[in-house]
C-alpha cells in the first residue's frame, strides 16, 4: 500500500514549519487543511505552516491502491527555551516542572547510528561527561506520551512504518521523521530499547529499560518496561539518551545537583 510521511512531523514546533510530503512509492499524493473542504494535489512544494493547523494527506498508487487519509497537528509556541535547555535538547513541561532531554540517542546528532551495546554504567557516566543524566522511567515516559499521554510516540494507535520497529538493526537517528512525538523527540518507539536511572521494585539489583527496538512491533510503547537488565550487561538493542534539569531564569538548576553514582 502507498504510505506517505510528513517531514517535519506535527507536534509542538518553537518556528514556522515547511513541510514536505513523500510517499513510499510513486503516487499521487493530496492534501487539505482541516478548515479545507477540497483536497488539493501535491506537487512537491513544502507547505508552510505557521500557526495551529491539522493537516490531512493520503495518496492513490498507479494501481488504485488507497492510503486512508492521515492527518498531524501542528501547534506552535514561539517562546525562546534556548536559555532552559541546551543545544539539541527539548524542555519539556509537566504539572510538577520541566527538564531537559535529548532529541536522539546517544550521541543525540541526527543522522548517525545510535551508540549500542552499552551497559547502564557506561551510558551513565556517558551523560556525565556532558554535564548531564541519565533520565528517570517517568521522564521518559512523559517526554514519549506528551500531555495527550499517547500510548505511543506519534499516537494512541500502532503503526508499523511510523517508527524502527519491524527491521533486522537498529537505523540512524532521525532517519523516520514521524518517529516524533508532540514534542520534538524521535525514535523513542523502536530503534533502540534505552537504559534509565529507575530501579524496580521488584529487583534492586537491576535498571528499568524502556521502549522498544528494531524488532520489536507493537511492544513499543511509551510505558513498556523491561525489568530483566543487569546494569553491568551490555545489551545490542539496548543504548540510551541524557536528561538535564531545567534551568532557572537566576541560572541555577531546577533540582538540587545529583551525585555522580
Amino acid at each position: 500500500m502507498p504510505w506517505v510521511y510528513a517531514d517535519p512531523s506535527g507536534g509542538l514546533h518553537r518556528k514556522a514549519v515547511n513541510v514536505k510530503l513523500t510517499a513510499n512509492k510513486p503516487s499521487t499524493v493530496e492534501f487539505r487543511f482541516e478548515r479545507d473542504g477540497k483536497w488539493k494535489k501535491y506537487d512537491g512544494t513544502p507547505i508552510n505552516i505557521m500557526e495551529n493547523a491539522v493537516l490531512y494527506y493520503k495518496a492513490t498508487d498507479a494501481c488504485g491502491k488507497e492510503m486512508k487519509p492521515r492527518s498531524k497537528r501542528y501547534e506552535f509556541n514561539f517562546t525562546d527555551k534556548s536559555e532552559i535547555c541546551p543545544a539539541g535538547m527539548e524542555y519539556i513541561e509537566t504539572e510538577s516542572g520541566g527538564f531537559c532531554i535529548d532529541k536522539h540517542l546517544w550521541p543525540n546528532r541526527r543522522g548517525v547510528t545510535p551508540a549500542a551495546f552499552v551497559s547502564f554504567f557506561q551510558a551513565m557516566d556517558s551523560c556525565f561527561s556532558v554535564d548531564k543524566r541519565l533520565c528517570t522511567s517517568n521522564e521518559w515516559s512523559g517526554a514519549c506520551a506528551g500531555p495527550q499521554n499517547w500510548s505511543y510516540i506519534y499516537g494512541d494507535n500502532y503503526e508499523p512504518n511510523t517508527c524502527v520497529t519491524h527491521d533486522t538493526t537498529a537505523r540512524q537517528t532521525g532517519s523516520r521523521s514521524e518517529c516524533r512525538g508532540y514534542f520534538e523527540v524521535f525514535d523513542m518507539s523502536g530503534n533502540l530499547a534505552e537504559w534509565t536511572s529507575t530501579v524496580p521494585a521488584r529487583d534492586r539489583t537491576l535498571r528499568n529499560v524502556m521502549g522498544g527496538f528494531w524488532a520489536s512491533g507493537s511492544q513499543s510503547r511509551c510505558t513498556d518496561v523491561r525489568y530483566s537488565y543487569f546494569p553491568q550487561n551490555r545489551h545490542n538493542p539496548v543504548g540510551f539518551r541524557c536528561c538535564k534539569d531545567a534551568a532557572q531564569p537566576d541560572g541555577s538548576s531546577s533540582r538540587p545537583n545529583r551525585s555522580r553514582r
